[in-house]
């Protein structure tokens, strides 16, 4: 019988975060944060726990960076989608 992993959050806590990473992604346009995440996945609610955790936090610093004026790329929220793809360096 296959292990179920574990989760950080219950229902109401995950459908909670979904809700707060969607409406600050339509607020201050952060759909390139939300797809910058999701790079790889479906769909925003098939993220596991930790990584809509994770999202969730960078939207809230990308939400304090709009407000102060502080560029994105000096609060580190932008990265590279690259580094997940597979390694086709064949020789």
């Amino acid at each position: 019988m296959p292990r179920i992993a574990p989760t950080l959050f219950d229902s109401i806590t995950r459908e909670s975060v979904i809700r707060r990473v969607r409406f600050l992604r339509n607020a201050y346009r952060l759909d390139w944060l939300v797809e910058q995440a999701c790079f790889n996945q479906p769909a925003l609610d098939c993220l596991p726990d930790e990584q809509l955790g994770a999202l969730l936090r960078d939207l809230e610093t990308a939400r304090e960076c709009i407000a102060e004026g502080i560029p994105f790329e000096d609060a580190d929220l932008i990265r590279s989608t690259a580094d997940q793809l597979p390694d086709f360096d064949s020789a």
